[in-house]
Parts: structure tokens; sequence; C-alpha cells
């Protein structure tokens, strides 16, 4: 089985091509296309603008870490002297402790504010609203329907060992890369839609949705409701400090195109979803 948007690092460690575009029927023309990049790149310099100058990132970091250190130590240390002994013992580190707290606190205020005015200015939200419009526009041109569904799918690394596929994470600390799709369907085809472009398949050619009882992590969250609202709840979702999302179990739909068996990997919480569109259950986890 191939997976469709998996990438083979197999042979090749820096390959970035993703399977399955043999699958695509239409693109977006290349006026649409320049137009998004072109409000796109407008927002990543709008993005740096945000930021606070180099110089003073590196000095907002280095007291905060200034600060974490004196924090840690003092709260340590009360358990074999008092505050006032320690103070009086290193008065410096106090004041130096002191002026981390400070200016770390300042600087990520003036951090807050200056994102603020940049990314609420008229400008900025003119770039946004035509980011939608380009965006709303390649859709109807690829003949997405108003009512398409959201649909999350994995884009992942793997290499080929045996003609069993092993998800490489590399150096990312998840395993998936969650992008989201427009999901659509008609008596015989259903349709999967990005900016990229449509994939299309036949719904005949579904073979079956298979469990995979394994742990996996994924590096986005795309849903209009958190990952810990109620209605995902019985999916066990959880995340770290660094913002990777662990869910309990995932999924392959499995649907044959042109003699080659392909899979298509998509976390737990969009198993309704594909059982609704092939009409079949999920079988019992592996």
């Amino acid at each position: 089985m191939k997976p469709f948007l998996g990438i083979n690092v197999t042979e090749d460690k820096k390959n970035t091509k993703p399977n399955g575009m043999e699958m695509m029927v239409e693109e977006p023309s290349q006026e649409l296309a320049a137009s998004l990049e072109s409000s796109k790149s407008k927002m990543d310099e709008t993005e740096k603008k945000a930021k606070l100058p180099l110089a003073l990132r590196i000095i907002q970091f280095v007291s905060m870490l200034g600060a974490a250190i004196f924090v840690i130590g003092i709260l340590r240390g009360l358990d074999d002297i008092t505050l006032t002994e320690a103070y009086a013992n290193a008065p410096v580190l106090f004041w130096i402790g002191g002026a981390c707290i400070v200016l770390s606190a300042g600087l990520s205020l003036l951090e807050k504010n200056r994102k603020k005015n940049v990314l609420e200015s008229d400008d900025s939200i003119r770039t946004l609203s035509n980011i939608s419009a380009s965006v709303e526009t390649i859709f109807a041109d690829l003949g997405v329907p108003d009512n398409a569904r959201d649909v999350d799918i994995f884009v992942f690394q793997y290499k080929d060992k045996n003609g069993e596929t092993k998800i490489v994470a590399g150096n990312r600390p998840f395993m998936f890369m969650n992008f989201s799709f427009k999901i659509f369907a008609d008596s015989k085809k259903f349709y999967l839609a990005n900016i990229e472009g449509k994939y299309e398949f036949c719904r005949d050619d579904i073979k079956g949705i298979r469990t995979v009882g394994k742990r996996y992590s994924m590096n986005d969250w795309n849903k209009e409701y958190p990952y810990d609202d109620e209605r995902y709840k019985k999916y066990k979702l959880t995340l770290d400090r660094y913002g990777v999302i662990y869910g309990k179990n995932y999924h392959i739909l499995e649907v044959e195109s042109n003699g080659q068996l392909w899979g298509i990997y998509f976390p737990s919480y969009e198993l309704p979803l594909f059982e609704a569109l092939s009409g079949m259950k999920a079988d019992e986890a592996k």
C-alpha cells in the first residue's frame, strides 16, 4: 500500500515530493495562485514587522533566562535559608535577578503591544481579507461546493521496509504534519481539495478503513473548536508543552486507483466522516 501524500525518504533523505500527484485532476490557475502567493508574502512581511528587533529579542531571551534561574534558585534555597538571610548573603544577585524580571516583563509587554498594533492595523486586516478572498476564489475555481466539509489529512515522511511503511519523524517532535482539506463527493467519486489542487478517487474503489492502534502525534490543530472540547473528549487527545497534539490511534482509508492500493492517513476524530463517506466501519485496532 502506498501512502497518499506520504514522502518517501527510503533512498533520498532530501526528498520533499509527496505521493499521489497523479490523482490531482485540477490545479488553480496561475493567476489565482500568484495572487494568493503575493498576499501571503505581504502577510509574512507584516508578521516580521510585528516582532521585536533582533537585539531586543536577544536581550529578552537572556533576561527571561536570568529571571528563571534566579527564581528557581531562590525557591530551592528557601529550604535551608530565609529570604532575608539570602539577601544579606548576596544582595547583588537579588538586584540582578530583579532587573532580569523587570526587563523581561517590560520587553514581553512591548512585544505584545507591538504585535497588537501591527496585526490589527488596517493594512494587516486588508491583507488577511485578500488572502481569505483568494482562497475562496481558488476553491470556487476548483469546483469545491459551498457545503464541502473540512477534513484533516496526514502528510509525513516514511521509509519502505520490505513493503512496510515506517513513519520517520526525523528531527521533528511529531509524527504527522496535519493539513486541512475540503472533502466532498457525488454518487461515484469523492474529492479532496486544498489550495494546491483537487484530488479525485472512485467511491467504489474504497476497500476499507484500517485502524492503527498506536499512539500518534501531530503538529497542528485545524478545527474551529479546541482539541479538548467536549465533542473530542472520546478521542483522548492531549497537548504537550511544545504544542504537539497526541492521540490514541489513527486510521487509514484504503482505496485503489489504477491498480495501486493507496492509504489516506487521518486522525481518529475524522473517523465518523470517512465511515459516512465509505459506508464502511473501521476494523479493530491492530
